[in-house]
C-alpha cells in the first residue's frame, strides 16, 4: 500500500497548514539563527544537531539546496515551533524534526507534522534519521518508524539509535493525513 496523493496536494496541504519551505531569503535567515539560538539556550541544539553544526554559517549550510526545510512560526512571537527538514540520499531521504515546547503535544504542531510529512514522502520512498533521544524511541515506534540499530559511537557523547519510515508505513500510519476510512480501520485492527 502506498500513499495515495500527489505531490501538489501535499504542497498545498503544507501551506494551508502554516507550513513555510524556507527560500534562503534574510528574513528568514533571522527565523533560523533565532531558532538556533532557542535550542541552545534550552539545551536541545545537540540532542537534534552534531556540534559540528554550532557555528552559524554551518548551522545554515544544513538547509541548503538539495535540503529543503518547512517550519512555521508562533502566531504570537512570529518565531519557528515547528521545523522537518529532509537531505536527500541514494536511498530517500534523512530527516529531522524539530517542535518548541510550547506545542509539542498540541494538535495544530501535529497537523504541521503531518503536512510535513506528507511532502517528504510525495518525493522520497524512506525517511531515515538518528536520533539520540531513547525516550522517543516508543513514539517513533508508535508512529511507524522502524527503529534499526543502536548505533556503535556516540553523537555529541550521546547513544544513538539510525531510525526509518517507508513509505508504505506512512500511508497506514496516523501521521499521514491523506490516509482513507479503510486505512484507519486497518490500523486499529493491526
Amino acid at each position: 500500500m502506498t500513499a495515495s496523493y500527489t505531490v501538489e496536494q501535499a504542497l498545498t496541504l503544507a501551506v494551508e497548514r502554516g507550513l513555510h519551505k524556507y527560500s534562503r531569503q534574510p528574513y528568514e535567515d533571522y527565523l533560523l539563527l533565532a531558532w538556533q539560538q532557542q535550542m541552545l539556550k534550552d539545551g536541545e541544539f545537540v540532542k537534534i544537531f552534531h556540534h559540528s553544526c554550532l557555528a552559524p554559517a554551518k548551522f545554515f549550510d544544513m538547509f541548503k539546496p538539495p535540503n529543503t526545510l518547512y517550519y512555521s512560526q508562533d502566531p504570537r512571537t512570529q518565531l519557528i515551533d515547528v521545523a522537518m527538514w529532509f537531505e536527500p540520499s541514494p536511498f530517500g531521504a534523512f530527516c529531522g524534526v524539530w517542535m518548541h515546547k510550547s506545542v509539542r503535544h498540541g494538535p495544530a504542531a501535529f497537523k504541521r507534522l503531518q503536512a510535513a510529512y506528507a511532502v517528504g514522502f510525495a518525493y522520497f520512498d524512506f525517511l531515515g534519521g538518528i536520533t539520540t533521544q531513547e525516550a522517543l524511541l516508543p513514539v517513533h515506534r508508535k508512529l511507524g518508524y522502524t527503529v534499526a540499530c543502536k548505533l556503535p559511537y556516540r553523537l555529541n557523547d550521546r547513544p544513538a539509535w539510525l531510525i526509518f519510515f517507508s513509505r508504505e508505513a506512512f500511508a497506514c500510519s496516523k501521521m499521514n493525513p491523506f490516509r482513507s476510512r479503510h486505512q484507519q480501520r486497518r490500523l486499529k485492527a493491526a
